[in-house]
C-alpha cells in the first residue's frame, strides 16, 4: 500500500509541476491553489474529456457544458493545456449532431461522460 501511495503522490506532484507554479506569501494559499487544481483534475474524465459536476456517493456523474468551460479555462490558465483541450473536444463532439432538426451547435443542459 505504501508503494501505491508513493506512486500516486509522485504522479500528482509531477502533474502539478508541469503547470503554472505560484508562490504566495502565505503557504496556506499555495496549498489551496494546488488542492483546487487537483480537485478540478479529479473531475476530468480522461477518456472523453468531460468534466463531471460531482462525485458525491458516485451519483452525479454529469457534465454541464457551462461548468465544463469554467474548468477548461482554469486548466488552461494554470498551464494544463492538454486537459483544457480535452474538455473543448468533448464539447465540440457533443454539440456536433448531424440529424437534429435545429442543426449543430446546440447544447443540452447536461450530459453523461459519453456525450
Amino acid at each position: 500500500m505504501a508503494t501505491a501511495q508513493s506512486t500516486t503522490d509522485t504522479t500528482w506532484t509531477n502533474w502539478l509541476s508541469q503547470g503554472v507554479t505560484i508562490d504566495f506569501q502565505d503557504d496556506d494559499y499555495d496549498k489551496l491553489f494546488k488542492r483546487g487544481l487537483l480537485a478540478t483534475a479529479l473531475h476530468l474524465d480522461s477518456t472523453s474529456g468531460a468534466v463531471v459536476a460531482g462525485m458525491h456517493n458516485g451519483a452525479y456523474m454529469y457534465c454541464w457544458p457551462r461548468d465544463a468551460v469554467w474548468a477548461a479555462v482554469t486548466m488552461a490558465r494554470a498551464g494544463h493545456h492538454p486537459e483544457s483541450a480535452n474538455v473543448y473536444n468533448f464539447l465540440r463532439q457533443t454539440a456536433s449532431r448531424e440529424n437534429e432538426s435545429w442543426g449543430k451547435g446546440f447544447f443540452f443542459q447536461k450530459y453523461t461522460t459519453d456525450g
